[in-house]
Parts: structure tokens; sequence; C-alpha cells
């Protein structure tokens, strides 16, 4: 039904724009006030390839011309980005640090997913205030527990101004990116509030199950993503 809603939509309204972002993704250009634009629409790696887009790639040659052209000021836009990879998020703050910095603290699951996970030989500890488990073990070598260790800043890094836009619609992977610009007061965040606690959010595995009246297909996270130390309290949470 959805499906069938979405052709007749489509037929009836041409240059209506989907809810998801649209094609090309990945976009740079140097104003000529010397600012540079850059703009991730998408940290998914499959979407971004089906289009014929690479992250990483196109990210490191941004960075390189950014330095090659002595740009001062930049732009990065993850308003209407539906999220996607942790990795990719991560690799993008990296070329904007000059320092060391931490993605995510712990990762916290239910006794179920924490037995399962224990047999994989990942170490949890039991949470103190409430009935969960979490872990902080760095050598997991599974990508869910990706970002537990230090990162380091990418050669080609930006040291300019940074102004990051922000909207209703930045959600998953971006908000986490937006969080590391926030919680490293690496620069500016401009815009609407999006989804998402600064404290981290859930992701990284997920159950799906179907609606027993409806027959859609739902999903829930077995993970809770911390990239603040457990416990720790702020305005933003």
């Amino acid at each position: 039904m959805i499906r069938e809603r979405r052709v007749i939509s489509k037929a009836g309204y041409p240059l209506l724009k989907g809810l998801f972002p649209q094609s090309p993704f990945l976009g740079f250009y140097i104003h000529n006030s010397g600012i540079g634009i850059l703009r991730i629409a998408w940290f998914q790696n499959d979407v971004l390839k089906e289009n014929g887009e690479l992250f990483k790639p196109f990210v490191d040659s941004v960075f390189k011309e950014i330095r090659r052209s002595n740009v001062g000021r930049l732009i990065i836009g993850v308003r209407n980005n539906g999220g996607g990879e942790s990795v990719n998020a991560t690799w993008l703050y990296s070329c904007i640090t000059d320092k060391p910095f931490r993605f995510s603290y712990a990762m916290e699951s239910n006794r179920q997913i924490y037995l399962s996970d224990s047999i994989g030989g990942v170490k949890y500890m039991p949470a103190k205030t409430v009935k969960r488990y979490i872990s902080m073990d760095t050598s997991a070598k599974d990508s869910r527990f990706f970002g537990l260790d230090i990162q380091q800043p990418h050669p080609d890094h930006f040291s300019g101004k940074l102004v990051v836009l922000i909207d209703g619609l930045t959600v998953s992977a971006a908000t986490q990116f937006a969080d590391l610009v926030k919680l490293n007061k690496r620069g500016k965040l401009v815009g609407e509030e999006s989804p998402g606690a600064i404290n981290g959010g859930s992701g990284r595995g997920y159950a799906y199950f179907q609606l027993p009246n409806t027959g859609l297909l739902a999903m829930i996270s077995k993970y809770r993503l911390y990239m603040t130390v457990p416990g720790h309290q702020n305005k933003d949470q």
C-alpha cells in the first residue's frame, strides 16, 4: 500500500521531493569569498555506491583541496542527512580536528545480547544503575563496537573556522557527527535541533519483527551508544 501511494503521489506531484535526500549526496565547492562549502547528505556506503559515490576518497580529496587552496573558513551541511556508518562520521570529524578524540565511550545492551556477545569474546561489565551491561572493550573486533578506542586526526585536517548546518532531519550518524563538533567545542552548530541525545543514541544492530495487525516490518535497536562517559549529566542529554 505504501509503495502504491508513493507511485500515485509521484505521478500527481512530479516536482515534490522525497523525504530522504536526493542525489548527488556529496558535494564541495569554494565560494568566491574563499569559504569552503561541503555538503554531506548520506553516510551510508551502499546508498552512496549505488549512486557512483565513495565517501572516504571524496572526503580525502576535499580536504586536500582545502589545504591546497588555503581555505580558512568551512561550512559543512548535514541537513536532511539520513545517517549511515559511524566510521564515516568519525572519518569526517578526523578531518576537522588536530587532536586525538573518542568517538564513543561505551556500548550498552541487555542480558541476552551481552551473553551472545560474550561468547564472541566481547568484554562487558554490569551497569550499576540499571539492569543492563556495558562494554568499553577497545579490543573488540566486531564492527558494531567501532569507535571505543582513540581516533587520530586526518593528515590533511582542517584547523580553520567551522560552521555545521543541521536540521530536524539530521539523524543517526549525522547527529553523531554534530555531537562530536559540540562535545569537543570544535565549531558552531547552526539550524534546527536535530533528533538524538548528545550522550548518545541507539543503533549498531537491530532485531526485526512484523506487527501482527498491519503486517508492517518493525525494528528495535540492540544497543545504546554512549558518546560521553556513562552517567555523565548535561543539559543536552
